[in-house]
């Protein structure tokens, strides 16, 4: 049998090997019913978890299952596996000194080919909207592709700050798309967000067979749900633009500097010189380049001792090899593959999404992410992707004929102060705003969590900022999958 995963991993595909059986399947909690042999927890991935450290992509929260990397295949006989990488990205852009609107045209038909190749025929088409360059641009894709397609298109989306339902409204008024659902957040106690939260939770689990890695699926599961109540088959979303192919890319800089163009780097660096042209001249890598649990901080003074020695170092991020420009930071000029911090991030909540709305009938689609999109971003010169101080400069120009210049043009992705919340533990920490709610908590906890955690340490000081949403958060998730197991 050979098992092949997409390029980029908008798909799952996890491999179960025992004395046995070998078994492939897009789903964890499918695997669990199609072996005869016992699954057991990898500790080290518990630990972890609760650390907030993400392992390499391929390890799993069971010793018997691995994940098949994005680009990858396996090929399974009788009594042995071989796997191989089976393709990758080139970094062939060309120098180039200043900006020419023939790139931006290449860009803008990969943009549209990637969006409308993934429209039906017929019938509804979602679309999660946040007023940002990326879902905007999508939208505006798909409404350009002919008169027909917005009055089958239907938003979805969250107004959750001051400014959000201007951008999020304004692009689909433009183009007469009439049904935009958006979720302003139920104004309740923390205690109901938190149960209300749980609950969420509890669904996710068992639809994952384990515990997610990502908040998207979880938050989301009403828009899942609207979808399929009102016949929506296919619901796109703008994950990967931030990361690749629309990434702000201060790096650009660097390439001005590398070559000798002070002058143009400080014209390319914009409304922001100063801190762009050291940040070059550094050679700083970006939030992309290092892996993003070096983000995180290892909670293992609130772990146990035996749990806490189980878990790994941060993973440190280094300077980008080769040259440094935008594409430098996005994949590894040695391998072609897109880097680990990008491309764990995209797997994960991309290939968790689309098992959840899976269950409810509904089609993710990723367009951003789409891989010939991608290519054409990384062969296109550095400087159409920053200049005078626009970063995302060639998404910009891509998206501004079918997108308001509101959205296009705008300096900032931050849409004013919250004005309601969210159902989201993101604002949780373990004593809660309604009251100390930490011994109900943790008496919910499963045993095998409990025994975990360093409870005298969460105990002795419940608002410590390391008694945050992340605890929470790890702990529930993996309560409730140990629950599920033990169905």
């Amino acid at each position: 049998m050979l098992a092949c995963r997409d390029l980029v991993g908008p798909l799952p595909l996890f491999l179960l090997t025992t004395g046995t059986e070998t078994v492939v399947s897009p789903s964890i909690a499918l695997l669990r019913t199609a072996t005869t042999e016992e699954l057991h927890v990898n500790e080290k991935w518990v630990a972890s978890y609760l650390a907030g450290i993400r392992q390499a992509s391929s390890i799993t929260a069971f010793a018997e299952v691995q994940r098949i990397q994005p680009g990858q295949w396996v090929e399974i006989h009788d009594d042995s596996l071989r796997s191989a990488d089976y393709g990758g990205f080139a970094d062939d852009s060309p120098w180039r000194d200043s900006p020419d609107d023939a790139w931006v045209e290449t860009y803008r038909e990969a943009l549209a080919a990637a969006v409308v190749g993934r429209a039906p025929t017929a019938g509804r088409i979602g679309c999660e909207t946040s007023g940002g360059l990326d879902s905007s641009g999508i939208i505006g894709a798909l409404a350009a592709a002919g008169e027909s397609m917005p009055p089958r298109m239907e938003t979805f989306g969250w107004l959750s700050m001051r400014d959000e339902p201007q951008h999020v409204l304004v692009t689909s008024m433009a183009h007469r798309v009439a049904l935009n659902h958006l979720w302003t957040g139920p104004q309740v106690a923390m205690a109901e967000i938190n149960q209300h939260d749980a609950a969420l939770r509890r669904q996710v689990v068992r639809i994952l067979g384990c515990p997610p890695t990502a908040t998207t699926p979880i938050h989301q599961l009403r828009t899942y749900e609207l979808c399929r109540d009102r016949g929506v088959p296919i619901l796109y979303s703008g994950l990967g633009g931030d990361e690749c192919v629309s990434y702000q890319a201060p790096e650009a800089v660097a390439e001005f500097a590398a070559r000798g163009h002070p002058a143009k780097a400080l014209v390319c660096a914009g409304y922001r010189p100063g801190r762009s042209y050291l940040r070059a001249v550094a050679n700083r890598p970006s939030s992309v380049v290092d892996p993003m649990e070096a983000s995180l901080t290892a909670h293992r003074s609130l772990l146990a001792p035996e749990a806490a020695a189980l878990v790994p170092p941060l993973a440190s991020g280094g300077k980008p090899v080769g040259r440094p420009t935008v594409n430098g930071a996005i994949i590894d000029p040695a391998t072609g593959r897109l880097r680990p911090a990008v491309s764990a991030y995209w797997s994960h909540r991309a290939e968790e999404t689309s098992l959840v709305t899976a269950h409810f009938g509904v089609q993710s689609a990723w367009p951003l992410m789409d891989p010939d999109l991608i290519q054409c971003y990384l062969s296109t010169p550095t400087v159409e992707k920053h200049w005078r101080g626009w970063g995302r400069y060639l998404h910009r120009r891509a998206i501004s004929p079918n997108v308001p210049q509101l959205v296009a043009w705008k300096r900032t992705k931050h849409l004013g102060p919250v004005v309601t919340p969210r159902p989201t533990s993101t604002t949780t920490t373990l004593a809660g705003s309604a009251g100390n709610e930490l011994p109900r908590w943790v008496a919910e906890l499963n045993a095998n969590v409990k025994e975990m955690l360093n409870l005298t340490a969460i105990r002795r000081d419940p608002h410590s900022p390391r008694v945050n949403a992340h605890l929470w958060r790890a702990a529930t998730n993996l309560s409730l999958w140990f629950d599920y197991l033990d169905e």
